[in-house]
């Protein structure tokens, strides 16, 4: 979380004690309700999934792929990329983290303070990455294609 955060300018996030407990509460009443029922307060924001427990791993990161579709050029919510924008939000400085197993699936819920996703702050919060992580398998494959 805190790499992609750094590619963005953002600072890392410290994991917050008082913020854990309610984003545990919050994948609780996820599980019940099929959605989270976290009641957003002005300072601070959710994300929430279900997920099979063999991805968990690849959470963050497929939130991140939503950068893809966020559109630099018109910065403000876009609904497609809002876990993107919560991830890397620059103002962002704690996260709690909730996990509740059921079956083989996880519900996690992730909570930010101070809220990303404000109305007219995204030019100030969502910046261009500055550096581009490389795979393995893109790295290799621009190597074959200049060859």
């Amino acid at each position: 979380m805190n790499l992609y955060r750094r590619l963005h300018g953002s600072k890392a996030l410290k994991l917050d004690n008082y913020l854990s407990d309610q984003a545990q509460e919050a994948a609780k009443t996820y599980i019940k309700n099929g959605k989270s029922s976290f009641r957003r307060k002005s300072n601070s924001a959710v994300n929430c999934k279900k997920i099979h427990f063999t991805l968990a791993p690849l959470l963050v990161n497929m939130w991140y792929k939503e950068s893809r579709s966020y559109n630099y050029r018109r910065p403000g919510p876009q609904l497609q990329t809002s876990h993107f924008t919560n991830l890397i939000w620059r103002s962002t400085v704690k996260v709690g983290i909730g996990i509740v197993k059921n079956d083989s699936y996880l519900y996690i819920c992730f909570i930010y303070s101070p809220s990303g996703n404000v109305q007219r702050k995204y030019i100030d919060n969502v910046r261009k990455a500055r550096y581009h992580l490389v795979n393995s398998r893109s790295f290799f494959s621009t190597l074959h294609n200049n060859n």
